[in-house]
């Protein structure tokens, strides 16, 4: 597996990665596969999310460039609160390019360098 998850639902698209270790390295991490993710996106839709970056850490007080910093009892609450932000059709559209762009780089392979997707 890679970093971390793409996290697709109607309040965004997000990409989710544990920082209990080294979380400035997970966040760089998922920062640039999330720009990637986004550039293949614009590449096949008209349109592209913005993706946000969570980093999953118990550490309140450390302060991330590329992340935000999402305490392990918070992440439900910030990945299904706030406004909708893609419909259902963007969303399963998504996952379609999200799925498509996980084999065209391996089939799943545990060595790959992207998120999983899920929804």
């Amino acid at each position: 597996m890679g970093p971390g998850y793409l996290v697709l639902g109607p309040t965004g698209a997000f990409v989710v990665g544990d920082g209990t270790r080294n979380p400035r390295s997970v966040a760089r991490e998922l920062a640039q596969w999330a720009s990637r993710f986004r550039a293949a996106v614009g590449d096949v839709l008209s349109w592209a999310p913005f993706v946000d970056v969570l980093v999953v850490a118990d550490r309140p007080r450390i302060r991330l460039e590329s992340a935000s910093v999402v305490s392990p009892d918070m992440l439900v609450d910030v990945l299904v609160s706030g406004a909708e932000m893609l419909l259902p059709d963007a969303v399963d559209q998504l996952a379609g390019l999200a799925a498509q762009v996980a084999g065209a780089r391996g089939h799943g392979d545990e060595s790959d360098d992207h998120p999983g997707a899920t929804r």
